[in-house]
């Protein structure tokens, strides 16, 4: 690790050479930290209370068969499915911003959600649809309005 003339931090590994300032490394650790420490008291919320030693004991496999198989079989799956979905959705609002060039840019703010939601009220009021029709109409008014903008 080195340091440029503009101060940012230089980490070469071989070919490959990352550009990055302290700030940014300390904000990233600090975000892990927060994710571990609000992780673990996601593993804890429900109707059973287990101590921290209790979970730690379970997700090494070193904890009773009832602390694991509710850590293991129902709070970690849908720990790490929030955080997947959550991901999912920073990655795609990136991507949408991105692509549209405009920091702001979201499916809400350019109109996206409004089409989507006049389909499937369309579909309610006028054609008395079930739950089908009425999310395919969403899907299909939302697209016609990403087309229109």
């Amino acid at each position: 690790m080195s340091t440029s003339v503009d101060g940012s931090l230089l980490l070469r590994l071989g070919p490959v050479c990352l550009r990055t300032s302290a700030r940014r490394i300390w904000l990233a650790a600090g975000l892990a930290v927060a994710v571990v420490v609000i992780g673990l008291a996601a593993l804890d919320t429900g109707t059973m209370s287990f101590g921290v030693g209790e979970i730690l004991g379970a997700l090494t496999g070193h904890g009773s068969y009832r602390v694991e198989r509710v850590i293991l079989g129902i709070r970690a799956p849908r720990l790490l499915a929030g955080m997947a979905v959550g991901a999912c959705l920073a990655l795609s609002g990136a991507v949408f911003q991105n692509l549209t060039g405009n920091p702001l840019g979201s499916p809400d703010v350019i109109g996206f959600v409004t089409g989507a939601a006049t389909g499937a009220v369309i579909a309610i009021i006028g054609f008395s649809a079930g739950a089908v029709v009425v999310a395919a109409c969403a899907v299909g008014s939302g697209l016609l309005t990403a087309v229109a903008v």
